[in-house]
């Protein structure tokens, strides 16, 4: 009897208990983050959950009067909306974000008490163990309990009176909340995109939307297991890919990289971007990565010496990726990201090695290797985060190595949603006027020198075209990521890099592609006959090689383009430097691919740039069975529009000439993905060749010890003009050397006093056009 009394006043206590002058503490039970969060009868879920969190911190972060909230009728998300319409003043002291989201859940908690006694309160896994937070008590208010037998329900209150919470140890003023305005709040759809501040301040929940999900990729693995024992030679996968996506409406590739790279000081970090407009196939993706596994550097001075195409190949021979199609990710997951400079040519053609300066002391190849990458989807507008879980021998060692990949996609997705971005570090100090000198390494007159002799050996056969180069030297203070932040946008290309190699950064603006794969094909009919049945039916690589030759400026407004580019595919010289030069590409791919698969794709094109225009070709063709990736690269590098023609002997006489190491200008820059192992039809594991992506490195930069190094050349036939010649190049640095100006002007590092590069330009061209005329005033006498 005495019992059934008690558990007949438990409710009206449960009632008049919130009512009491009592402080409410937080030690209530703590409940798990899910459907019941708000109690049986109002579930909710947790995506609903932070959208409330939001919703206060929206509200909370704003300002202005508060007139009381008035009877409605609301579902769950509206009750949901409805409780965090109060508004507050808080000094945001917060360590980690500018409003401390414990102090959300509190207000929440209380919120939810002063609305629902009934249910008693409750607070998220957020709060630290043992945390302690008293409020002051409520003031009375008209209450009525949501129903526990519908989702929806009825709700009054009367205005209650401001309450202030206790001063928090880490706010400067008291917190006032008031009730809100009487104008129902919608709550945005569940999975929708969120506002700015909710998404800086939100960070990666426990429980992130991994694709694929352990459940899902156990059993790939274990039809993986199967596929590759079908068959003595069948191909086994080490690695399998797992990500997550986000939105990335409110992030931007420099940001992701800072925060990535603490500031751009990681020692080894790259960012990869495209200026070609975003579509579902062209300049779709940026990638992003820092702090790779293994970096592996090639030359005299370091470990591995010799050809380092054969290296690189070694070690990424070592892994393989299982194909998710499911997943839609693009062809670069993980592998190497680096340069080849072009002195690498000596390993592939030995006849052009010769005893030359190395003024830059810089490895001949370098490249980092990953296993983790952010991808950057401009035309989603999404990000994902890829890491690569190395598969076990067997099934029993699964579960670790996938909770692994896990955390560091918990890891990385932090460091991205961290409010903060740091920047790159401060110049430290400034250079005087003296100092900011434009240096060439052989001067006007020796890159006219060039050209006089190279034209002796045009008209003696031995050459068609040579390319000679000058390089440029410019001392700077700025953190070369700024120089990189100005080029992108001064000088907008397809193939946008920037490079950290631990004592020197790469920057660069390439229009050029030197060699990529695009996507597989089976060969045609008529080249299966010298193959086997295995041979004919597998995937072949599409090899893909640009070729741009022949340039003229960029017009003032777009008439004087058109009219420009109009001249530029008029002119005899530049479209006869050009065909031979898609000539010299379809050999190169020849060589590879099968010969009727080789075909010229697109034929002098006009592609316009910030400074200057080209006249672009494209030429294709597939990989051969016994040819390779890497026998493609060494047969297509370096380009014939930065060498010459026929090749291997212009590359001989511009060794001779400049006798000096060109370094990274010339070379290629770009990424090699993992082999991808997939499952056949057949239900047996197939190894494919993995994708790849290179540019030429021109309209690039090497920063070293504070100096930049900025390097061109042009294509000189028959009748070149030397002072044309060495106008052209000029212009091609222009871009360049324009950018470092900009960028110490944006970033503190400009110099009063120097010359602009725009005088230095005007100067040099005025000296040209004297010089020419003087030449021809004594020719004509």
């Amino acid at each position: 009897m005495c019992l059934r009394t008690i558990f007949s006043l438990l409710p009206p206590l449960l009632l008049i208990l919130p009512l009491l002058n009592l402080p409410l503490t937080a030690h209530a039970k703590k409940l798990k983050t899910g459907p019941e969060i708000f109690g049986t009868h109002n579930p909710i879920s947790e995506s609903d959950m932070h959208q409330a969190i939001f919703c206060l911190h929206a509200n909370v972060c704003s300002k202005g009067p508060m007139p009381s909230h008035s009877k409605a009728r609301c579902t769950i998300n509206d009750s949901v909306a409805y409780m965090c319409n109060y508004r507050g003043t808080y000094d945001f002291k917060g360590t980690k974000r500018d409003c401390d989201i414990r102090e959300l859940y509190e207000a929440w908690a209380w919120i939810r008490v002063t609305q629902n006694s009934s249910t008693g309160w409750y607070y998220d896994g957020e709060w630290t163990a043992g945390f302690d937070r008293r409020f002051s008590k409520m003031a009375p208010s008209t209450r009525s309990s949501l129903s526990s037998s519908d989702e929806s329900a009825s709700f009054t209150s009367a205005g209650p009176a401001p309450l202030t919470f206790p001063q928090p140890t880490y706010f400067k003023r008291p917190t006032t909340v008031q009730p809100m305005q009487q104008e129902p709040m919608t709550m945005a759809p569940r999975r929708a995109v969120v506002s700015p501040r909710f998404s800086e301040d939100k960070m990666a929940t426990d429980q992130i939307d991994a694709r694929p999900t352990a459940a899902e990729a156990h059993k790939l693995f274990e039809q993986t297991l199967k596929a590759s024992a079908s068959t003595e030679k069948a191909p086994r996968p080490t690695l399998l890919p797992v990500c997550v996506t986000v939105p990335s409406d409110l992030l931007t590739p420099s940001a992701i990289y800072l925060k990535l790279s603490n500031g751009a000081t990681a020692e080894y970090s790259f960012l990869l971007e495209s200026a070609t407009g975003s579509t579902e196939t062209v300049g779709r993706y940026s990638f992003i990565g820092a702090n790779p596994r293994k970096v592996l550097a090639t030359g005299p001075s370091y470990q591995d010496v010799g050809d380092p195409l054969r290296a690189l190949e070694a070690e990424l021979a070592q892994d393989s990726v299982l194909a998710i199609p499911s997943l839609k990710l693009p062809s670069l997951t993980g592998g190497a990201v680096g340069y080849l400079s072009y002195d690498c040519i000596m390993y592939f053609e030995p006849k052009t090695a010769r005893p030359l300066k190395d003024n830059l002391h810089i490895p001949e190849a370098l490249f980092m290797l990953f296993d983790t990458l952010v991808i950057f989807d401009h035309f989603n507008q999404t990000l994902t985060i890829v890491t690569h879980m190395r598969l076990p021998s067997s099934l029993d060692g699964f579960q670790g190595a996938y909770d692994a990949a896990i955390a560091t996609l918990k890891e990385t997705l932090d460091r991205i949603q961290t409010p903060e971005t740091p920047l790159p570090p401060k110049s430290d100090c400034h250079p005087s006027s003296s100092e900011v000198k434009y240096e060439s390494n052989v001067g006007r007159h020796g890159y006219e020198g060039f050209v006089t002799v190279l034209k002796e050996h045009i008209i003696k056969g031995d050459i068609i075209q040579a390319v000679p180069s000058q390089r440029f030297s410019r001392p700077t203070t700025l953190h070369p990521f700024n120089i990189y932040r100005t080029l992108r946008t001064l000088n907008p290309s397809p193939y946008l890099f920037f490079l950290s190699c631990k004592e020197f950064h790469i920057v660069g603006a390439s229009p050029e592609c030197l060699m990529k794969t695009d996507g597989y094909a089976t060969l045609p009919v008529d080249a299966r006959f010298a193959y086997s049945t295995e041979e004919q039916a597998r995937l072949r690589p599409r090899i893909v090689n640009h070729a741009i030759a022949g340039t003229i400026r960029r017009g003032a407004n777009p008439a004087e383009d058109d009219a420009l580019a109009a001249q530029l595919q008029a002119s005899t010289k530049d479209r006869a430097e050009h065909v031979m030069l898609v000539d010299l590409a379809r050999n190169d791919v020849n060589r590879v691919c099968h010969p009727s698969t080789v075909k010229v794709d697109r034929l002098m094109r006009i592609d316009r740039f910030s400074h200057v225009q080209h006249l672009t070709s494209e030429v294709s063709g597939l990989l051969r069975p016994e040819c390779t990736r890497w026998d493609a690269m060494r047969s297509i590098f370096p380009a014939g529009t930065v060498s010459g023609a026929p090749k291997i002997r212009a590359m001989e006489l511009i060794y001779d000439l400049e006798q000096e190491k060109r370094g990274i200008y010339a070379g290629a820059v770009g990424w090699f993905a993992y082999d991808v192992v997939r499952v056949n039809e057949k239900g047996v594991t197939e190894l494919d060749d993995g994708q790849m992506d290179t540019c030429i490195a021109i309209r690039t930069m090497l920063i070293k010890d504070r100096v930049a190094y900025l390097q061109a050349g042009g294509g000189i036939v028959f009748d070149s003009e030397k002072t044309e010649e060495w106008m052209e190049t000029m212009n091609k640095l222009a871009a360049n050397l324009r950018c470092i100006e900009l960028a110490e002007k944006y970033y503190g590092g400009k110099v009063e006093g120097g010359k602009s590069v725009q005088e230095i330009i005007e100067e040099e061209r005025r000296k040209g056009e004297e010089y020419y005329k003087a030449q021809t005033m004594g020719a004509g006498n």
